[in-house]
């Protein structure tokens, strides 16, 4: 049975190592897992050792606590954050275990900076949140975020002549989406489609109930949509990047478009840490067969490589 660890910055050590809606996912994920021939540990980074978890979370029927729990494959769900310190252990779980994704896949997802200086051409435009950036970006309205992260934290909406130098931020011109999507949507939203491998698995929209930032942190929620729906100018897009970064073998993340009045998409960010925590009981299904759909893929990837490192 492949025994597949997925790695978090920290976890609860009481109880169950979520709050209760994600430990209540993962305990179905966990179920998933079992019937494809899988097994899943969930643990820390601090509880990592050579290839196994010193203490571990395991579910059957319940959560229980385990130690010494060797491990064939690594889930990486670490924080993004660009600490150096995580640069470091992703680079050597890679050379004690196959990893997913790719430390160098996460670097380009987590640093927004680096993303549109890979794909400038999606972006909107998008600058340093330095003294020389904010000279060089015309007159008009922006979006201030952290450079590093995907949890919507710290974002802001402002005029550039109200910005200030900050560290480690960048920010991008608004795109105004309230004029939504022709055939789906008619407000302000913005559509995410996952990805493995090279195929779209589910696509949805973030609406946001109350402002204009969206993220399940800050008080969205999700609106599924059939893959036919996706407009094809987005598919496009996600296709040219795809191909670009196909040159890691797996690839889970997804693309967050905002598509102006013009119907034009523009991506957000990318992000290869997508939370899997079921958003309601009317997405269960959803969210059921996308656990199946990224499991299978890691199966299919370990036993690609022969059991080897990667």
């Amino acid at each position: 049975m492949l025994k597949i660890g997925i790695v978090f910055d920290r976890v609860k050590w009481i109880q169950r190592p979520f709050d209760k809606r994600y430990s209540y996912s993962y305990r179905i994920l966990s179920k998933v897992a079992r019937q494809h021939g899988i097994e899943v540990y969930i643990s820390d980074l601090k509880n990592y050792r050579a290839r196994k978890f010193a203490k571990c979370w395991f579910c059957e029927k319940s959560w229980k606590i385990l130690r010494n729990r060797y491990i064939d494959m690594v889930f990486d769900k670490m924080s993004t954050s660009g600490r150096n310190v995580l640069k470091r252990m992703r680079v050597r779980m890679m050379r004690e275990l196959p990893i997913v994704n790719h430390p160098e896949l996460n670097e380009i997802s987590e640093d927004k900076y680096l993303s549109y200086t890979i794909f400038r051409e999606y972006f909107p435009k998008t600058y340093l949140l330095s003294t020389s950036g904010i000279r060089k970006a015309p007159a008009g309205l922006y979006v201030m975020k952290p450079r590093h992260g995907s949890r919507g934290e710290f974002i802001r909406i402002m005029e550039k002549e109200k910005l200030q130098p900050k560290k480690d931020f960048i920010f991008q011109e608004f795109i105004d989406t309230s004029g939504g999507i022709k055939d789906v949507i008619n407000k302000v939203h913005d559509l995410r489609l996952v990805s493995i491998n090279g195929k779209i698995i589910k696509a949805y929209l973030r609406v946001q109930k109350k402002g204009i930032i969206n993220n399940m942190d800050t008080g969205e929620f999700e609106i599924h949509i059939e893959k036919s729906k996706v407009p094809e100018s987005a598919v496009k897009i996600f296709r040219i990047v795809d191909r670009k970064l196909s040159k890691y073998d797996f690839r889970f993340y997804t693309i967050d478009f905002l598509v102006d009045k013009d119907q034009k998409p523009w991506i957000c960010e990318l992000n290869t840490h997508l939370g899997l925590g079921i958003a309601g009981k009317k997405t269960k299904e959803i969210y059921f067969n996308m656990y199946r759909e990224i499991l299978l893929a890691m199966k299919r990837y370990y036993l690609k490589l022969g059991s080897g490192k990667n």
